[in-house]
């Protein structure tokens, strides 16, 4: 983790190859809600900017703010200012547990009107298929990766598509690199949009509240999925990803596929062939930091015909599927898990079949599971 957009749903997706299967369906209407579109009219420069910048603060945010404050608190311990440093080191000391144990999330700044710029941009549109009622818990696989997971993050970690009134009752929490949660300030600052580390400890806490309505979405794919990020192209991590499923398995938690047209489409990437030296250090980098290197580009913030940093507006339109029961088991067998993942793979190839062409995907265009 709605007002959504209800202009041009997904930019055109060309088809790709690959050993997936294809489920053929008609597209399917039933039990999809949105929340209410915004006015049609057309856009005023001041409107446009204030897209541009909503768009471009993300872009930056995501990439620069973490090592940003790092080097910072590491300098001022050698000026004038160091009292700063230490007193905020003692703080991280402190507070050190709290991102594994729920976090500590602002709804102030869930709210912020510049989420609803970054809405605005591309569109990004919430999809609701079905209801999931808040007397039991959810985990959310969220597909694809992309680079940097905008549609997840506007959907369930702010308010700008009303996702707590598509969703009553639900308390979203992205989960997202541990890593991140070392980061000074940085922590502190994607705490308050309720992201929470993608680790065990962090995910059983979660999962175990006396209140009901938790909503973990995990990005199965990870890092390594982001290395697929071509635009039209839908290639997704997840056939040895079952980490997911044990966990909805422990706690007796609804799985949920979600599918987010567009998110690769944002960004152009440049893919290396498997194989390839440049591919092999991708590979080793993500072993050694638990990200991968990307070389991606947009377009430029001034000119649309320059290469730069801000996003391409491709809509981005992300679709909740319908909840898959499981049973709680404490030590689930590989049996149990084995045949929960392949559930959801049948259930996330037919909720991405069932709205691909209303999102502008031909029809003949498979998913690619690796």
């Amino acid at each position: 983790m709605w007002e959504t957009d209800l202009q041009p749903m997904c930019v055109y997706l060309h088809s790709r190859g690959g050993p997936g299967s294809c489920w053929k369906r008609g597209a399917s209407t039933m039990g999809v809600a949105t929340a209410p579109p915004p006015p049609t009219t057309s856009k005023t420069l001041q409107k446009q900017y204030l897209e541009a910048v909503g768009a471009y603060q993300y872009v930056l945010t995501f990439l620069f703010m973490g090592p940003f404050f790092s080097l910072l608190v590491f300098v001022l311990l050698f000026t004038s200012l160091w009292t700063f440093s230490v007193v905020y080191l003692v703080w991280l000391y402190v507070d050190w547990d709290t991102p594994n144990q729920g976090g500590r999330r602002s709804e102030w700044i869930r709210n912020q009107a510049i989420w609803r710029q970054l809405r605005d941009y591309y569109p990004v549109k919430l999809v609701k298929t079905a209801e999931l009622p808040p007397d039991q818990n959810y985990v959310l696989g969220a597909h694809p990766h992309g680079i940097m997971c905008t549609g997840f993050l506007c959907n369930f970690s702010t308010e700008s598509n009303g996702f707590s009134q598509l969703f009553p009752g639900l308390r979203p929490r992205l989960a997202v690199l541990a890593g991140l949660f070392y980061l000074p300030v940085y922590r502190d600052y994607i705490m308050s949009f309720g992201l929470c580390p993608v680790s065990r400890q962090s995910l059983d806490f979660i999962l175990s509240q006396p209140q009901l309505g938790q909503a973990v979405v995990i990005m199965v794919g990870g890092a390594h999925e982001a290395l697929y990020s071509v635009p039209g192209e839908h290639c997704l991590t997840l056939q040895k990803r079952k980490g997911f499923v044990r966990l909805a398995l422990r706690h007796g938690a609804s799985l949920v596929p979600v599918y987010s047209f567009g998110e690769n489409d944002i960004f152009r990437l440049k893919a290396f062939a498997t194989g390839s030296w440049q591919h092999w250090c991708q590979l080793t980098f993500k072993k050694l930091m638990g990200f991968s290197p990307c070389i991606f580009w947009g377009r430029g913030l001034f000119s649309a015909t320059s290469w730069g940093l801000l996003p391409f507006a491709a809509p981005i339109t992300t679709v909740v599927g319908r909840p898959i029961p499981v049973p709680q088991r404490l030590r689930p067998t590989e049996e149990e898990v084995n045949h929960y993942h392949a559930l959801y793979m049948k259930a996330l190839e037919q909720l991405f079949e069932e709205h691909k062409e209303s999102c502008g995907v031909p029809a003949s265009t498979c998913l690619t599971f690796i």
